[in-house]
């Protein structure tokens, strides 16, 4: 899975681009940020892999079995990262 683990790591790198100036700051003063970022993580790792040919059989879970982010093919375990 090393495309997808490529894709991940961009995902990663470009979340703080994925917020407003100040948007970040503010969550962080009012709530609970680890939410936040989860959140902005998966929809960004859900966009980025659904526009990728080949990819589109992957879906980004939050809170998928206790895990905070899953990425899930259909109906088989989810591929590790590493």
């Amino acid at each position: 899975m090393p495309k997808l683990n490529k894709r991940v790591a961009r995902g990663l790198k470009n979340l703080p681009s994925s917020f407003h100036a100040g948007e970040f700051a503010y969550l962080c003063l009012t709530s609970k940020s680890e939410a936040h970022l989860r959140d902005h993580l998966a929809f960004a790792l859900q966009r980025q892999l659904s526009e990728l040919k080949g990819f589109r059989k992957f879906l980004v879970s939050r809170e998928w079995h206790r895990h905070d982010i899953a990425i899930l093919t259909g109906g088989r375990k989810p591929p590790r990262l590493s």
